[in-house]
């Protein structure tokens, strides 16, 4: 079965690809889809952010990486996947999630929406934080994978 999961990934953290790497024990291909939301401004650009993933993901089989500029629901029905991975770190994001996952419904009603619950180890990690202690120069290795952190640091050296 392949399941999808999507986010905006600026910047890629370790909570990111551990929610990957255990959707993938648990369905034969995940789609990583790194999506476009309107609402937000970007610190890396949608080219930045689908590189990092295909690097720090590697060659993991059963793990895809795509850039994608419409809605997840469109991608689920063009490859035939039926589950979308959402993480969730604490009440507040499974109240937007739960939101999130009606509204997948009700444009495809054969779309279920799978929670996993963050680590306790990634539960505070945001990406937004991320890029604000990036952004002082402080030390972000242990929140995202090494070239992640390397290509934080280039942005906020050059700013």
């Amino acid at each position: 079965m392949k399941a999808i999961f999507a986010g905006s990934f600026d910047p890629p953290t370790f909570g990111h690809l551990d929610l990957v790497l255990r959707a993938r024990s648990l369905f034969a291909e995940v789609h990583v889809l790194v999506a476009v939301n309107v609402q937000k401004r970007y610190l890396l650009s949608e080219c930045e952010r689908v590189d990092l993933m295909r690097q720090v993901l590697g060659d993991r089989p059963g793990v895809y990486v795509f850039p994608w500029r419409s809605l997840v629901v469109t991608y689920a029905r063009d490859v035939g996947a039926r589950v979308l991975v959402r993480g969730v770190r604490n009440a507040t994001d499974f109240c937007q999630e739960f939101d999130l996952a009606w509204v997948h419904r009700a444009l495809d009603a054969g779309l279920e929406t799978v929670f996993l619950a963050a680590k306790p180890c990634y539960a505070a990690l945001r990406s937004s934080m991320v890029r604000e202690v990036a952004s002082f120069g402080g030390d972000v290795s242990t929140f995202v994978p090494r070239v992640v952190a390397r290509l934080l640091q280039e942005k906020f050296t050059q700013a």
